[in-house]
């Protein structure tokens, strides 16, 4: 776990900008060691632009966690401090859409599970699974497809049998404040 005080400048402005109830993360897809990351380059909306994998000029990403409508918002930290949305880029679309950052918000259910034989959650970690909607009935889970860094992140029917929507969330700081449905004692 990183540190706060190693922290950019521009995380920590961000954050105060929400409820301290919000966890800082990185999260990064388990099967392809990719993190889920902005792609700048795709940038050419301000209200919808691609999730790509872990790009060259980023490293990797900082998230924002906030409890919201029964779940959770998935925020991007924005070095222009704009607040954006992780979801799907078209909620109604049945499968395998592009994940974008966008506006509106987007209630995604965080399922941390033991169950993983590949993948153990480590003190400070969280081994979990991403679904959009307030439950994973119906939802759409995040997922990278196989292990290659270009696959990109999708969203696409969300089923626990996929390997690749497994998400390993890596808490900034444990003195951050525990989200409630996480159950996270860290």
């Amino acid at each position: 776990m990183a540190e706060q005080q190693s922290l950019p400048s521009y995380v920590i402005e961000f954050c105060k900008m929400f409820p301290s109830n919000g966890r800082l993360c990185t999260i990064m897809n388990c099967p392809a060691k990719t993190y889920l990351d902005i792609n700048p380059q795709d940038d050419t909306h301000s209200y919808d632009y691609a999730v790509g994998n872990n790009t060259a000029d980023l490293k990797f990403q900082y998230w924002l966690i906030v409890p919201w409508g029964g779940g959770s918002m998935i925020i991007p930290v924005d070095k222009t401090q704009t607040v954006r949305y992780l979801c799907p880029s078209n909620p109604a679309a049945p499968a395998n859409v592009p994940a974008t950052v966008s506006p509106f918000p987007t209630i995604w259910t965080i399922m941390p599970t033991t169950n993983s034989p590949t993948y153990k959650s480590s003190p400070g970690k969280l081994i979990a699974y991403i679904a959009s909607g307030p439950s994973s009935v119906g939802g759409l889970g995040l997922l990278v497809w196989g292990p290659s860094p270009n696959s990109g992140t999708n969203v696409s029917n969300f089923t626990t049998d996929w390997p690749q929507q497994l998400w390993e969330i890596d808490f900034i700081s444990k003195e951050d404040n525990i989200i409630p449905n996480f159950g996270l004692s860290t």
